[in-house]
Formats: structure tokens, sequence, C-alpha cells
């Protein structure tokens, strides 16, 4: 059995290429486990995330036709419709932080004997 001469290196090398497709893989997985999880508990929080779709693809076949989408217009659809969603998510989620603002400075006030005078219609 004859020594070659960089055959060490080669063998790093390989490894180290083995190694990145490895953790490419990996990234690749992971990243697919949060799009999936976004798009369950998307699912979960609207409880309609899918009829939303549906509702879309309704009106393209009443449009144009046909009940099918090509890729690229699904996919700006879908896009379109998670930004709606995420638009819609803040706005909640901001809603609710005023709303706790709002009773804890309220309840500071009272606690130094203030209040603040409110408007009803």
């Amino acid at each position: 059995m004859a020594f070659q001469p960089g055959a060490n290196i080669e063998r790093l090398v390989k490894d180290n290429e083995r190694y990145h497709q490895a953790k490419v893989y990996e990234q690749k997985s992971k990243e697919s486990l949060l799009v999936g999880r976004w798009h369950e508990k998307q699912y979960r929080v609207l409880n309609c995330a899918t009829q939303v779709m549906q509702d879309r693809k309704v009106f393209h076949m009443e449009t144009h036709g046909s009940g099918e989408m090509d890729a690229p217009q699904e996919m700006s659809l879908e896009l379109s419709m998670a930004a709606k969603a995420v638009v819609l998510q803040r706005r909640a989620k901001l809603k609710s932080l005023f709303e706790r603002e709002a009773l804890q400075f309220e309840q500071e006030l009272s606690a130094m004997g203030l209040a603040l005078a409110k408007n009803n219609p």
C-alpha cells in the first residue's frame, strides 16, 4: 500500500464538503419546519386561512374561467394574504397593548388620587 501525497487533504476537502451539504440540508429543514408551524398557527388563530384562499380561488375561477391558478399567481396571492394576516395580528396586538397601558396609567393616577375625564358618546 503506497502513500499518495495529498490524500489526507483530498479526504479533508471531501469531509468538509459533506459537512457543508449536511448543514445546508439542516437549514432548509428548519426553514420548512418554521414555515409549516407558521401556517398551522395561522389556521388555528384565524380559523379561516384556507377559507380566504378558497374565496380568492372562486373569484379567480369566476373571472378567468378555470379553478386552477398558475404557481406565480398562487404564490403572490398567498404572500399578499399572509401580509394582510400579519397586519391584522399587529393591529390586534397593538390595540390590546394600548388598552393595557391605558388601564395601567389609569390605575397609577388612581393610586395618586387623580383621574382622567372620560368622554362618553
